[in-house]
């Protein structure tokens, strides 16, 4: 059982080295907020940076993209890539959550026997982080000029009757009719507005405006010193909690690192080939 601990307890940093950094996940959040956040179940471990420095989270789009075989795609091609990567983040996900319940419940922590949720409360945990750079990105970042804000004047009605010359039923009528079509309107936008985003590959039009960006503030600087401070001190709790199990072998090892491994390997490809589209759009 020494080994196995000592083998659950460097799982954490391995998969740190090979998982996202905060400026790669809090990217791609933005621009596709349900798969970015599928993706953070699935690789719950981020790569370290240096502590007590500041850095700019859009560094990240300005290294050259990688030579992937990315082909633009028509808009039916994109959808059904899309549905594919969201069905293979949700089984990542899936993947690290079941995982992770069943070590909790057929294993004990030594320094906190009475509680089997400290694997899944490290998986927990990192989604805070990740919404931390979110936060601290969006602070940095605004939504691009062509895209119409939510306050903006729509256009006028044609069916709504704004002469009152009418009896005064009909135009109640009408006034409440009109009232409650445009609720459904509004719900019917904001469906499709969250969903849109969904069915991109690559993200070819970017949600945010990241080539002008917003000064920095004493919250996003004190942001970007505090997250890699945090991502570390969430790495040395995965450490300290996976090799503290009990009742599990080296043979049950070597599966459960496979499992994790495996979903964070796959995220992490769905990442790269979603910031590698990132990093072209904004090279151009």
């Amino acid at each position: 059982m020494a080994s196995a601990a000592v083998m659950l307890g460097l799982m954490p940093s391995l998969m740190a080295s090979f998982g996202p950094t905060l400026a790669e996940s809090s990217v791609l959040l933005l621009e596709r907020p349900f798969l970015g956040f599928v993706l953070a179940i699935g690789s719950p471990a981020m790569y370290p940076s240096r502590p007590l420095e500041s850095y700019n989270p859009l560094d990240t789009l300005r290294q050259p993209p990688m030579r992937l075989p990315i082909a633009s795609h028509g808009r039916k091609m994109s959808i059904i890539i899309s549905l594919i990567q969201l069905v293979v983040a949700v089984i990542a996900a899936g993947n690290v959550l079941a995982t992770s319940l069943e070590l909790g419940a057929k294993t004990v922590v030594t320094w906190k026997k009475a509680n089997s949720y400290l694997p899944l409360t490290w998986v927990v945990l990192a989604l805070f982080i990740y919404m931390l750079a979110v936060i601290r990105l969006r602070l940095l970042v605004g939504p691009t000029r062509n895209l119409l804000p939510i306050s903006a004047p729509r256009p006028p009605d044609p069916f709504r009757l704004t002469d009152p010359t009418n009896s005064d039923s009909l135009y109640s009528y009408s006034t409440s009719h009109s009232k409650e079509s445009e609720t459904k309107r509004n719900l019917r936008g904001s469906i499709f507005k969250f969903l849109k985003p969904e069915t991109k590959v690559c993200t070819t039009e970017m949600k945010y405006d990241f080539l002008a960006p917003k000064a920095e503030t004493y919250v996003i600087y004190i942001l970007s010193t505090l997250l890699p401070i945090v991502n570390l001190v969430h790495i040395m709790f995965g450490t300290l909690v996976f090799s503290s199990l009990l009742f599990i072998g080296v043979t049950d090892v070597l599966p459960i690192i496979l499992r994790y491994g495996g979903s964070a390997a796959a995220a992490q490809m769905i990442r790269t080939m979603e910031i590698t589209g990132l990093r072209r759009t904004y090279m151009r």
